[in-house]
């Protein structure tokens, strides 16, 4: 909505909720690059040529996105740093060959290899063998980035619809109609971007992207404010992931909270709250042992 407003077209944009209230402002907040897929897998499926552009493709968009908070003075918590994080040697060397690999055929020389010792300078815990470190990757509130581009978007003109959910949608005329509890919709061009809600539209033109998109849940959990105490989980500040497939990821908040999340679910049938505190309460003892006391206020 923003680029286009800005470039003088009219837009309109319905959200059934609230702006940010699936996953665009309920993640996990880590601004890095890549694909869940691996390069050299995505190299050998469509070429080292494509697959290097998806690379340069992901660089822009962490530049693209801290851009946009400096232009438009976002008030997002922004904070440069990752690490990537290993539990095992063998996931080391790994991390150390795809480091060799991002410089050879991607021309990304910016990652630090961290043995334990090193990781351990910055980071409260003994789980891991070491680390890949990247400067120029990091970690935001998204939620609040998010609000920021779309005050930016009502600047430019855009027109912003909460509570709006589409009713129906038909082709009309030379576009299509949107219908809605509040009015209808009239649109020389659609843009669908509701990503893992796919399902609960079974508008035709809609019904047919079922096949393509997978939803998958992810859970997170928000400590107490813990105060001095969350400098010595995290002395630099960064964020960090493992590299399991199911991995741990987390980043201290700016009112020094640990956001520790994890888990994957497929079924689309959400656990209870007290069940997914004790879960995740688990999962983030592995990594601090020493949060044993510290209360759950968030999950």
């Amino acid at each position: 909505a923003l680029p286009l407003a800005q470039q003088q077209h009219s837009v309109a944009l319905i959200e059934a909720a609230r702006i940010g209230y699936g996953a665009s402002g309920r993640n996990g907040g880590q601004v890095i690059y890549g694909y869940a897929a691996e390069m050299s897998n995505l190299a050998s499926m469509i070429g080292l040529k494509n697959a290097q552009t998806l690379w340069q493709w992901s660089r822009e968009a962490v530049t693209l996105i801290e851009q946009q908070i400096q232009t438009y003075q976002i008030s997002c918590d922004w904070q440069r740093g990752y690490a990537h994080a290993a539990i095992r040697p063998r996931q080391l060397r790994a991390l150390t060959e795809w480091v060799k690999e991002a410089a050879e055929h991607y021309h990304f020389h910016d990652y630090e290899v961290w043995n334990s010792n090193q990781l351990q300078q910055q980071l409260a815990s003994e789980r891991y063998t070491g680390a890949i470190f990247d400067h120029q990757a990091g970690h935001l509130h998204p939620l609040n980035y998010l609000l920021g581009l779309a005050r930016e978007a009502a600047r430019a003109g855009a027109l912003l619809f909460e509570h709006s959910p589409m009713l129906s949608l038909e082709t009309w005329q030379h576009g299509y109609r949107i219908t809605t509890p509040n009015g209808n919709i009239i649109a020389k061009n659609l843009v669908i971007a509701v990503n893992a809600f796919t399902r609960s539209l079974r508008q035709a033109p809609i019904k047919a992207l079922e096949a393509k998109i997978l939803p998958v849940s992810t859970y997170m959990i928000a400590t107490q404010p813990l105060g001095e105490r969350a400098q010595q989980l995290i002395k630099n500040n960064m964020a960090v992931c493992d590299t399991r497939f199911v991995l741990d990821y987390y980043r201290l908040s700016a009112d020094k909270r640990l956001l520790f999340g994890g888990k994957v679910n497929y079924s689309g049938r959400e656990p209870g709250r007290q069940q997914l505190i004790q879960s995740m309460r688990r999962d983030m003892l592995k990594v601090f042992p020493q949060l044993a006391d510290a209360e759950i206020d968030y999950a």
